[in-house]
């Protein structure tokens, strides 16, 4: 009877290091959906991330005991495959694109999960044994395997059980927070759009910082209420005349949470495209969305707002203030208060000309695309609103470096590598398009997972972008299966032989492919780069 109970410990702790390895991994997703628990249980099932090895082991170790005799021999052989497995594995804290980062509420998740998953399986082992020799074993195994499939819903209670709290320290934060801006008391700038709004936010916040005064604005592409919460109590300082605030939305009444949080002076809307279509529900939603930061402006304030982009003209329209702007390439209409007039592609970046207020500003920029020339006059636009000299703007944005993976062009080894690997929408997978068409290249190729959470126009959008693709570039690398077949599509229509597509699994089959087919004197395009969440196999 010790013996068995000795065998059936020995079986709950191979169990219990299953769990703890398991449940990293899990964590690293369920962090990547920002702890939202019905779009983790929609990506579990969808992935099919189940854990299979342990399934296995705890079936067939049910199955045995069930029927073979040597039911203590048969469990301390699975238990002790189930601790091999448990230390088998990758880390999830350094391993994969998007690393898991243990926070403190991270750690508390895992700690309390730990805690919940020790006591029920403690209780179910010694009510198994508690059965009896013959009946305990198969009985500890089934346990066993329910708990090994389970790992997700412990992470979901535990987040559960810890809301309360975590709704109380963020309130916490965000009150010290806005404490904070209070007294500092900076012109707020807010920014939004479907695209656009971290790169207007950079070189905004340069000009700013540069021609009218100390400026504040998150670090890259922060634009949550918590992380600009965390950006503003870690790094605004006293004596901050302006702040810059990029305000992101997966739904209606985010940026109306953002406004009321950092109450916005002015504001700058660069596009209403379908990104995040899925979230939102529709495109009339995507618009409400974005008005918010609109109507949040005081009569007296500022709103910039782009000319060439059907939404964001409505919303100008429909919400004047008192400097009411629009900028853009087409001024067909006359109506734009600053367009640019020309521009064109040279080796180190792009020449322009700007018209504001009627005089042209002339300049040279490191970037690529007319979708960053877009954003560089949405800034230039507002800067100069609020009193920048123009020229002294100008020369900021002439000197301006692109964000990290928004159409960097950079050589490595004799390629040419436009990496625009940040977050993909159709407007920009376009431009980024057209930048890789322009640079001279002997071959041209492209590697893309292509872009999601377009709800019912995903597979259109990117079959779209794909023929756009195929019509000039050689060869196409598509990564994973989420938009495989639209994409390859797509690339067939345009033009691109079957042989030049290599689809692969992984985004280290896809480098692996890329290092194959890619030469000296080539121009590579790397377009979006989706997170874990979207890849093909889940290796559990």
């Amino acid at each position: 009877m010790i013996l068995s109970w000795v065998i059936a410990a020995y079986a709950v702790a191979g169990s219990f290091m299953v769990f703890r390895y398991r449940l990293r991994h899990y964590l690293r997703y369920f962090q990547q959906e920002e702890y939202d628990g019905k779009r983790f249980l929609l990506w579990v099932g969808e992935c099919n991330a189940f854990d299979k090895k342990t399934l296995v082991v705890a079936l067939l170790a049910m199955a045995l005991t069930s029927f073979v005799p040597y039911h203590l021999v048969i469990t301390a052989i699975a238990a002790t495959m189930l601790a091999v497995t448990a230390f088998s594995g990758e880390d999830p804290t350094t391993s994969g694109k998007k690393t898991l980062i243990m926070t403190p509420r991270a750690i508390r998740i895992y700690r309390l999960s730990v805690v919940l998953y020790s006591t029920a399986i403690v209780v179910g082992a010694t009510a198994a044994l508690a059965l009896g020799r013959h009946g305990a074993f198969p009985v500890l195994w089934f346990l066993l395997l329910l708990l090994s499939q389970s790992v997700p819903l412990w992470l979901l209670l535990a987040t559960k059980i810890l809301s309360p709290g975590e709704k109380r320290r963020q309130r916490k934060y965000s009150l010290e927070a806005k404490r904070i801006l209070a007294d500092v008391d900076p012109y707020v700038v807010g920014i939004t759009g479907s695209y656009g709004k971290t790169s207007t936010k950079h070189i905004l916040g340069e000009m700013l910082q540069t021609t009218l005064g100390t400026t504040f604005w998150p670090d890259k592409g922060v634009n949550t209420v918590m992380g600009i919460t965390r950006e503003i109590r870690e790094k605004l300082s006293p004596g901050t005349e302006y702040a810059v605030i990029e305000m992101g939305a997966y739904h209606q009444g985010s940026i109306q949470k953002l406004c009321d949080f950092t109450p916005p002076q002015a504001a700058i809307i660069t596009a209403v495209g379908i990104c995040h279509l899925e979230r939102f529900g529709s495109e009339e939603a995507i618009y409400r969305g974005k008005e918010e930061l609109a109507k949040a402006v005081p009569d007296d304030g500022i709103i910039v707002c782009n000319g060439d982009d059907t939404g964001a003209r409505n919303i100008a329209k429909g919400n004047p203030k008192m400097t009411t702007l629009l900028y853009g390439f087409d001024n067909s209409k006359e109506d734009l208060d600053c367009w640019m007039s020309s521009y064109a592609v040279v080796d180190s970046g792009m020449t322009f000309t700007i018209d504001w207020k009627g005089k042209e500003y002339q300049g040279s920029a490191p970037f690529f695309g007319t979708t960053a020339l877009s954003n560089g006059m949405a800034a230039f636009a507002m800067a100069c609103a609020l009193g920048a000299d123009a020229e002294f703007a100008l020369g900021v944005l002439c000197s301006h470096e692109p964000v990290d993976n928004r159409l960097q062009v950079k050589k490595s080894g004799g390629v040419t590598y436009v990496n625009d690997a940040y977050n993909s929408n159709p407007v920009g997978f376009a431009a980024a398009l057209d930048v890789a068409k322009a640079l001279p290249a002997k071959k041209r190729i492209i590697m893309t997972p292509g872009m999601i959470e377009l709800g019912d126009r995903q597979e259109a959008e990117n079959n779209k972008a794909a023929r756009k693709a195929g019509s000039f570039c050689d060869y196409a690398i598509v990564v994973g299966e989420t938009n495989r077949k639209s994409i390859a599509k797509g690339l067939r229509d345009g033009g691109m032989p079957e042989e030049n597509i290599f689809l692969c699994n992984s985004r280290d089959d896809a480098f692996h492919n890329l290092a194959i087919v890619a030469d000296d004197g080539d121009a590579v395009l790397i377009e979006n780069d989706l997170p874990d969440l979207y890849e093909t196999k889940v290796r559990f």
